[in-house]
C-alpha cells in the first residue's frame, strides 16, 4: 500500500475501534505516532472534540423545529413533484398529440391550436398548485 493509504486505513481504524482487531488497532496507533501528516489529523481531531464539548448548548423552541422539518419536507417532494410533473405532462402532450393530430393534422393550423391548448391547461394547473402551495404555507405560519 501506499503511504495515503496507510494513513487513510490508520485514521479510519481509530475512528471505528468496534470494527477492528486490537492488533490492527496497536498498529494503527504506531502509524499515527510515527506519521507526521496523521499526528496533525489527530490534534485536529481532538481540538475540534474538545471545541464541541465546551460549546453551550441552546434549546431551540420545537415550533421552530416543526416549521423547519415542514419546509424542507415540502422543498424535497415539491422538486420531486415537478420533475415528475414535467415528465408526465409530456408524455400527456406526446399521446394526445398523436390521438388528436389524425382528426387535425391535415393542417399545421390544427396541431397548433391543440398544442396551444395544452399549454394553457397545464399554465391553470400550475397556478392552481402554487396557489395550494401558498395557502398551505400561510395556514402552517399562523
Amino acid at each position: 500500500m501506499n503511504e495515503q493509504q496507510d494513513c487513510l486505513q490508520a485514521r479510519q481504524t481509530v475512528d471505528d475501534t468496534s470494527a477492528f482487531t486490537a492488533e490492527q488497532l496497536l498498529g494503527a496507533e504506531q502509524h499515527i505516532r510515527n506519521c507526521a501528516p496523521c499526528e496533525t489529523w489527530r490534534n485536529q481531531v481532538n481540538m475540534v472534540a474538545a471545541a464541541a464539548k465546551d460549546m453551550t448548548l441552546f434549546d431551540v423552541p420545537e415550533a421552530l423545529t416543526q416549521r423547519i422539518m415542514v419546509d424542507v419536507q415540502e422543498a424535497s417532494s415539491s422538486s420531486a413533484l415537478s420533475v415528475r410533473t414535467v415528465i408526465l405532462s409530456c408524455v400527456v402532450i406526446a399521446a394526445s398529440v398523436c390521438v388528436f393530430s389524425f382528426e387535425s393534422f391535415d393542417t399545421i393550423n390544427g396541431v397548433i391550436s391543440w398544442l396551444i391548448g395544452f399549454v394553457i391547461l397545464f399554465g391553470f394547473k400550475y397556478l392552481i398548485q402554487v396557489n395550494a402551495r401558498n395557502d398551505a404555507r400561510f395556514q402552517n405560519q399562523n
